[in-house]
């Protein structure tokens, strides 16, 4: 039932709000959503705010929406994923604010464990947990997200190391977030952004399971808008130091700074030598290939496919 104003009743608020922007992840979107329709934690909805897709996105919410009354839409035109985030706050009733990427899978146990884990913590405002990294395909890369206690992540953080906590793999006390004013929608590193003003009021965690698959693709946020993701992180990182009365570490403005745009050859590769790590031979191997396939006369593709082919 796509509007742009979602249908309220009167019943009893969900324990848990999940918040997922879409845009035009027509590909991925039915696996998000019926993972979330999967949990083994029942008492949730899920407020999906379709961003200006182009493509069938809005047509795979609708059907999700009419099987079940837990899923509620809004379509509207583009305003952008931080402005998304921000809307899907102003909407959700849960006493938890989880997100979920729409193009991401949760384990069927995530929401429960992250409930769980607050309502038995209640200095601690986010809880995420480990990751597993999947390839467009949905094959496994690695495993993620090593990082466990506060000081671990909190300080990752401030040194610049992205990847402490997995947003999208992460719930709030929703009360936190509203006092916190939502995210910061003029900064391209929203989630970053928020993970480091989160860390000077409670504290932040890692369940050190694996419940969420997090998918690695060329469109994704993390791909597309590499070099805005970073600028924001340097700001971010900067204001909160300035904050805490920290000193700044020397950081680069740009992405080009630090390396130019990956060409997707050079993406395929670092997939490879991912999984390798992960000891997923046969994802590094399809990765080899590909990259091979874009660039053949590249010494780093022929090193990188000896070294799948070799499986380590």
């Amino acid at each position: 039932m796509p509007s742009d104003e979602i249908q309220t009743d009167s019943a009893k608020a969900p324990r848990v709000s999940v918040h997922m922007p879409v845009h035009n992840t027509e590909r991925y979107l039915d696996e998000a959503v019926a993972s979330i329709r999967a949990q083994s934690f029942e008492d949730w909805e899920l407020i999906a705010i379709d961003d200006g897709s182009t493509d069938g996105s809005l047509r795979v919410l609708e059907r999700h929406a009419a099987a079940d009354p837990r899923v509620r839409v809004v379509s509207r035109e583009n305003r952008g994923i931080g402005a998304t985030r921000n809307e899907c706050l102003s909407l959700a009733r849960g006493e938890f604010f989880a997100a979920m990427d729409s193009d991401d899978i949760s384990h069927p146990e995530r929401l429960a464990r992250q409930v769980e884990y607050l309502d038995n913590h209640p200095d601690c405002v986010a809880v995420g947990c480990r990751v597993r990294m999947i390839d467009p395909d949905g094959a496994p890369i690695r495993d993620w997200s090593e990082y466990v206690s506060h000081d671990e992540i909190d300080g990752a953080h401030l040194a610049g190391h992205g990847g402490a906590m997995c947003h999208p793999a992460s719930m709030f006390r929703r009360q936190t977030l509203v006092d916190l004013e939502g995210y910061r929608s003029d900064n391209a590193a929203e989630d970053f952004c928020l993970f480091l003003r989160l860390g000077e009021i409670g504290t932040l965690h890692n369940l050190p399971e694996i419940h969420f698959s997090y998918r690695q693709h060329l469109q994704s946020q993390g791909y597309a808008h590499r070099r805005r993701q970073h600028s924001g992180a340097v700001r971010a990182i900067r204001e909160a130091r300035e904050r805490r009365g920290l000193p700044s570490p020397p950081l680069a403005e740009s992405e080009e700074e630090v390396y130019p745009v990956p060409t997707q050859a050079e993406i395929h590769r670092k997939w490879v030598w991912w999984a390798l790590k992960g000891r997923q031979v046969e994802t590094a191997r399809k990765h080899a290939w590909r990259a091979m396939r874009l660039d053949p006369v590249s010494i780093a593709s022929w090193r990188a496919l000896y070294c799948a082919l070799r499986g380590h």
